[in-house]
């Protein structure tokens, strides 16, 4: 069955290729307590994302999703991603620079250990988490 961004996917194939980008949310990547079924929501977009970049590699179409957090207003008074911040990476994902990455999630968030994967920050590697898990 073919993806939903098949009839985008088919109009670049016709144009010698392209990018889809989708905008997804933190939420898939990690889970956030009370937020159960818009996480798994999130979740599945990005696997739709990346089974689309399967599907359309070969027609020279890149498919990659953008996850961001919690995004900066006026109100925010800690560092937040601005919008002007997800702008920018999506303008870099459509264009050449961003050829080689198809399939790809990118979160845009500041890692919260309470929600940041244990698989992000193995610990051989520095990270605010690697001495919070160490069990030696």
């Amino acid at each position: 069955r073919p993806s939903r961004t098949s009839g985008a996917a088919w109009a670049m194939k016709a144009t010698g290729g392209g990018a889809i980008i989708t905008i997804a949310s933190i939420l898939g990547q990690v889970g956030f307590a009370t937020a159960g079924a818009h996480a798994a929501a999130r979740h599945a977009g990005v696997s739709l994302t990346q089974e689309a970049a399967w599907e359309h590699a070969a027609d020279g179409v890149r498919v990659n999703a953008v996850g961001p957090g919690l995004i900066a207003n006026q109100r925010a008074a800690q560092r937040l991603v601005k919008p002007d911040e997800v702008a920018e990476l999506v303008a870099w994902l459509a264009s050449g620079s961003s050829s080689f990455l198809t399939g790809c999630y990118l979160p845009m968030d500041v890692p919260h250990p309470a929600k940041v994967p244990t698989v992000m920050y193995p610990d051989h590697i520095d990270s605010p988490m690697a001495s919070s898990r160490r069990t030696d």
